[in-house]
């Protein structure tokens, strides 16, 4: 007998020791909280048993939520912070240079169109010539200047 109880026998005192130590402590818990609430019912009218109900009702979700999103919200507010910060630190330089950029880009405008004008004038010139080479007619025969004109 001792030979069929002795593979069993591990299972079985795993299962003792899990019951002891984990369960027991579970269904202490739960007992006392159980008498713990019926004494509150019990002893106090219901205006004041809804106001202690309440207060057990925020600990019971809040401190578990709490703990939960602690480090999370700690690291949300760091670089917050940390934003907050750099901004402060980067606003002005970051101002100047877009006031240089606005003055740059203005003074590009104005500029553009004469670099450009000799580029399109050469092309007009290029591809009257091309068309002289490669003997396709014209609408006219005449130069590029006077055919932008």
């Amino acid at each position: 007998m001792s030979a069929q109880s002795e593979p069993h026998a591990p299972q079985q005192q795993h299962r003792r020791e899990v019951r002891l130590h984990m369960l027991l402590p579970i269904w202490g818990t739960v007992a006392i909280m159980a008498v713990a609430m019926a004494l509150v019912v019990l002893a106090l009218s219901p205006l004041q048993f809804s106001l202690v109900a309440n207060c057990m009702l925020s600990a019971f979700i809040l401190v578990p939520v709490v703990l939960t999103c602690l480090l999370p919200t700690i690291l949300l507010m760091t670089a917050a912070i940390g934003l907050w910060k750099l901004n402060a630190v980067a606003a002005p330089p970051l101002a100047r240079n877009r006031e240089k950029a606005i003055a740059f880009l203005a003074g590009l405008r104005e500029r553009v169109p004469g670099l450009a004008r000799p580029v399109v004038a050469l092309q007009g010139r290029v591809s009257y010539g091309e068309r002289l080479l490669t003997g396709r007619p014209t609408s006219a025969s005449a130069p590029p200047e006077e055919e932008s004109v």
